[in-house]
């Protein structure tokens, strides 16, 4: 009959998928919507209607369930009971619950596939469909009915017990494997988890790399549980992929079980806490691995010490990448001058995420500086002898001098605040956990502010902590970036930063520092052999009252470097040079010299004179760096037996010379000899200050001996493959000035040679919106 609705057929229904103590009244509405919903609309629109035939697409969930899906079961439910209604009432209807589909539909991933025969449920075919459709319109079908694939030995073989709907079939469950007995644990190897991964995520992984963000989902996570279940005979915690998140942290879990079951395990596992017949402050600790990134390019102890000993400058005004100095003078005179000049690493914001497995996304989202000490971080431990598989789940631990929160404010005025990185990006604690994180390390673990003083305070920590047998490597890590101007701002109109540009340490002329970036890591481990430089002793303390808060405090002073010998079982004889802190403050100097000549100086009898420098001189003061550059410093230049000159030292600061009156030192201007105990032959021994002006002190002691090389590499070097991730559109170099137009915008004015026909063409040369002078313009 012409215009007459003759069949019908529902096959809405969308997923929502979660374990059930995840399902809410949300996720249930998402799926009953169009599944429930939608029928039971066009049951009201066509109860009255003679209908030929009627399809409802209900699923086998309905009847067996499925991982996650008991909202999508139970919608499919209500379908096959409006079928059955439906029949009841002498209308026509069949409710199918199909099986997953090969090519099409809800199932047709790669991922989910996989997944899904992987459970013994095969997959219906476009043929095979159509066949089982055409079936469902015949007469005399019930009301509900399956299609299914099934392999009956493995499906049911993963059931702990057979179903009383599946009785029937009970008899082609697949046997148990065998088993040693009750009491034995199989082993379920690292090849084993691997080929049940990839079956459960459809692809394969890094055996190293965390399974939830490797594409493992809460339900996949169910699943591989069960399979890791049966696989092992063991009852599994439901934890288990929370507590073991990569694949190789699974295999020793099952092999350490199976150990203990087997008796062959360790007798006593403990909780990982150090016994203490291990504590040993005596136990020497060596730097085996050493990374630097210093202003100009100075990437290596070697530059490092070319730099100071040629008295290099790597100090300049700010580059264009970071900030324009344009307005710089409505800041004042002194003020304009103070914040023009500074130490600037190269490629800041080059970054090798995929070495890391951190996305692109993440990547643009991190704080510049958590980038430098992931790559720093894994270079030091690379020169240390020590690779992503060897650092995997070890107590190695992690200390970061880290102060500088310039990034949070980047991300508050820009797009990446709506990141969902932008909190984990900007974090000071984020900085110390990544690095832990990526490289699965289970050690200490903190970010260390305590301003100028952070990185040698953390490397006292770390010291600390391999004394005490609290982790069994640890890697001492400091960065500084300077993004934004308001900082510096705010220290050069407390009078703190130098007007003249540089540290001019020990000088006349000292009046401020000038701030520098860097990035220093060095790897420690408890070892007699020898390496770059061992740390002898170490101590912080705290200034407590001085003439004001920021001012330092000579007596406190003193006696810290006092304990630090102590420790160190270094007396004032045995030391061959020191590293200042010397930011060159007309205050801080003095008092620093005054200090140091108390504590050792005036004890060394007519020995020869003991050189003091400070390497803020040439680079700057890395504020939260400071220490440990000045400590990298100090140790190359014991292991060429040489004292640095100072850079800037040209007239000396009358109150430092009168505070080293009599003292046994010199200032170098050159380079000059080192003088050595001879009950520390054949090494040399030098001591580095680290001053806060937050009023946390730090002093270390270190020992090298001539000779061992800078940065000894036992492994090839890491050889990143980086990606620009910049925070600032760079201005071109060539521009002259930047202009206002009537209507606001800005415009940038460019100097070219060309002149007439030329000049258009130059004009027209346009590369991504900007006016670009082609090299060829030259020849012309």
């Amino acid at each position: 009959e012409a215009g007459r609705l003759a069949g019908l057929w529902h096959a809405a229904g969308v997923l929502s998928d979660g374990l059930l103590r995840a399902q809410t009244a949300s996720t249930l509405r998402r799926v009953y919507a169009p599944k429930v919903h939608g029928a039971w609309g066009l049951q009201l629109a066509c109860a009255a209607a003679p209908l030929d035939a009627c399809v409802l697409f209900s699923s086998i969930a309905s009847l067996i369930g499925g991982g996650g899906q008991s909202n999508y079961g139970a919608a499919n439910g209500c379908l096959d009971s409006l079928g059955v209604c439906r029949r009841q009432r002498g209308q026509a209807a069949s409710s199918v619950q199909w099986g997953p589909w090969a090519d099409v539909g809800m199932a047709a991933s790669s991922s989910v596939n996989a997944r899904i025969q992987a459970s013994g449920m095969g997959l219906i075919g476009l043929e095979q469909g159509a066949t089982a459709f055409r079936a469902a319109l015949l007469p005399g079908v019930p009301a509900v009915m399956s299609l299914v694939v099934l392999s009956w030995g493995k499906f049911l073989g993963l059931m702990p017990t057979v179903p009383p709907l599946l009785e029937g079939y009970a008899s082609r469950k697949a046997a148990p494997a065998a088993s040693g007995g009750a009491s034995e644990s199989r082993v379920v190897t690292l090849e084993m988890i691997m080929e049940s991964l990839e079956s459960t995520i459809g692809t394969g992984v890094d055996a190293d790399a965390p399974l939830m963000e490797a594409g493992l989902d809460s339900l996949g996570a169910v699943e591989l549980g069960n399979q890791l279940q049966q696989e092992s005979g063991m009852t599994l915690p439901s934890t288990l992929i929370f507590d073991y998140p990569t694949a190789r942290q699974l295999a020793g879990y099952f092999k350490e079980e199976a150990d203990k079951a087997n008796g062959t395990g360790d007798a006593a596992v403990g909780d990982g806490l150090a016994p203490k017949a291990a504590v040993n402050l005596e136990a020497q600790v060596n730097a085996c691995g050493v990374s630097i990134m210093l202003p100009h390019g100075m990437n290596s102890a070697a530059m490092v010490r070319h730099m100071s000993a040629s008295s290099g400058d790597v100090i300049a005004e700010v580059p264009p990448e970071r900030w324009s100095l344009e307005g710089a003078e409505q800041l004042g005179e002194l003020i304009g001058r103070r914040v023009r000049h500074g130490g600037f690493v190269h490629a800041a914001e080059m970054f090798d995420n995929a070495r890391f497995s951190v996305s692109p996304a993440e990547a643009a989202a991190m704080d510049p500086q958590q980038r430098l000490l992931m790559e720093y971080g894994y270079e030091a431990f690379h020169g240390a002898g020590l690779d992503k598989a060897a650092l995997n789940n070890t107590l190695t631990g992690i200390f970061v001098g880290i102060a500088q929160q310039d990034w949070s404010d980047v991300v508050k005025n820009s797009t990446m605040g709506r990141s969902v990185y932008a909190a984990t990006g900007a974090s000071l604690s984020i900085a110390a956990g990544r690095i832990s994180f990526v490289l699965g390390l289970q050690g200490p673990c903190c970010s260390y502010d305590t301003a100028c003083s952070a990185t040698l305070a953390a490397n006292h920590a770390a010291f600390r902590a391999l004394q005490l047998n609290e982790c069994s490597e640890g890697l001492v890590m400091g960065v500084t970036l300077m993004m934004l101007p308001s900082v510096g701002i705010t220290f050069a109109t407390a009078g703190m930063l130098s007007t003249l540009g540089h540290c001019h340490t020990f000088d006349k002329r000292a009046d401020g520092y000038v701030r520098g970036e860097s990035c220093v890591g060095f790897a420690l481990k408890p070892s007699e052999e020898d390496s770059h430089f061992a740390v002898l002793g170490a101590c912080v303390r705290q200034d407590g009252k001085s003439a004001s808060l920021t001012a330092p405090n000579g007596q406190a002073q003193g006696s810290l470097i006092k304990a630090a010998l102590a420790d160190g079982g270094v007396s004032p004889i045995d030391v061959s040079s020191l590293e200042a802190h010397g930011t060159g403050t007309p205050l801080g100097d003095p008092i620093e010299a005054g200090s140091m000549a108390a504590a050792i100086l005036n004890k060394r009898g007519d020995s020869i004179p003991l050189p003091i420098g400070s390497v803020k001189a040439c680079a700057g003061h890395g504020e939260p760096t400071a220490g440990a550059v000045g400590l990298l410093k100090l140790a190359v230049g014991l292991a060429r037996v040489e004292g640095a000159p100072n850079a800037q030292l040209q007239v000396l600061n009358e109150h430092v010379g009168a505070a080293l009156d009599g003292a046994n030192c010199s200032l170098p201007t050159t380079l000059s000899s080192m003088p050595r105990a001879p009950d520390r032959a054949p090494k040399y021994v030098g001591g580095v200050n680290s001053f806060g002006y937050s009023g946390t002190i730090v002093h270390c002691e270190i020992a090298s001996l001539p000779g061992v090389p800078p940065t000894p590499q036992a492994l090839a070097g890491p050889g990143y493959v980086r990606k620009r991730y910049g925070w600032r559109k760079t201005p071109n170099p060539l521009i002259e000035e930047r202009l206002k137009g009537a209507d606001g915008t800005e415009l940038d004015s460019f100097r070219t040679p060309a002149m007439g026909p030329l000049l258009q063409i130059v004009a027209d040369h346009i590369v991504q919106g900007n006016v670009i002078f082609p090299g060829a313009g030259y020849m012309e």
